[in-house]
This record gives structure tokens, C-alpha cells and sequence, in this order.
């Protein structure tokens, strides 16, 4: 499966144009729930395996779309 690797400043960044709040251990514990399998999930970076029905969540981008969607009901 693909794995992609996500700074943490940039996520928050795109989610905080929308008026999301980037809470690092709530992403830790939720994100899963969209179907990926979470490797590293720190301050600083976030590497996530994407199952291979999700290729919506290939980039930071519309994975920040997609957590909008599913964390902050946007």
C-alpha cells in the first residue's frame, strides 16, 4: 500500500483556512476511520499508509479535505 508522509505545519495550515482546529492527537486516534493505517503521527510530521480505496488521500491537500469532511464535519 501506498504510504505518504505529511509536514504537520502544512496539514494545520490547510485545515486553519477553513476555520478547523489541527488537533494532532485527535487525528492520532481518528484517522484510521477514514481507511488509512497511521506509522508515525508526531509534532512534526504524519506518515499514513493509504488503503488502496482511498487514492483520495494521496496528497496533503484532499487528505485535509477529507478530515474536514469526517473531523470537523465541514
Amino acid at each position: 500500500m501506498p504510504t505518504i508522509s505529511v509536514d504537520q505545519k502544512l496539514l494545520a495550515s490547510l485545515l486553519s483556512r477553513h476555520g478547523c482546529q489541527h488537533d494532532i492527537a485527535d487525528v492520532d486516534h481518528r484517522l484510521p476511520l477514514l481507511g488509512t493505517d497511521i506509522d508515525r503521527c508526531d509534532e512534526e510530521v504524519l506518515d499514513i499508509e493509504i488503503f488502496p480505496n482511498r487514492p483520495d488521500l494521496l496528497s496533503a491537500e484532499t487528505l485535509s479535505l477529507a478530515m474536514r469532511g469526517f473531523l470537523h464535519n465541514q
